[in-house]
């Protein structure tokens, strides 16, 4: 089966392009992660299902950043014309995220948390998920073989 065109090699502009926007991945993350953390919501006068919500809003914008993450570390490599470009998206983002994790633990104000770490993961798992799904469908119609 051949790769989905979003993880072949591509052109030279393509491949600067792909590139440009690991690193604004790469800054515009590191920034949310470890700059001033908001002050944290009146959760007490919440009803209690809002409040179990706002308390993983947390896990799920990790989820969510880090799955972005995954896609564009995946694209990046595969413009190289790298071997296995979705392991290597979720690999990369997620070292990523324990390393800002760990800066966190270095800072005022801040703290590191295996839960975010494994919301990092897991939004890297999701991207594959939905990757895989998107090709099965493909295939399944008979677009690719």
């Amino acid at each position: 089966m051949a790769p989905p065109a979003e993880l072949e090699p591509a052109s030279a502009r393509s491949r600067r392009q792909v590139h440009a926007r690991l690193f604004a991945w790469i800054v515009v993350t590191a920034a949310l992660l470890l700059g001033p953390s908001p002050p944290p919501p009146a959760l007490e006068d919440w009803p209690d299902p809002l409040m179990f919500l706002a308390g993983q809003a947390d896990k799920l914008v990790h989820a969510g950043i880090f799955g972005v993450g995954a896609h564009v570390c995946a694209r990046s490599l595969a413009a190289l014309g790298g071997a296995n470009p979705l392991v290597f998206g979720v690999l990369s983002s997620f070292a990523y995220g324990v390393a800002l994790e760990g800066v966190q633990g270095t800072m005022p104000r801040r703290t590191a948390s295996f839960g975010d770490a494994a919301a990092d993961l897991a939004g890297g798992l999701v991207y594959v998920a939905w990757v895989r799904r998107r090709r099965s469908r493909v295939v399944s119609v008979g677009v690719v073989e």
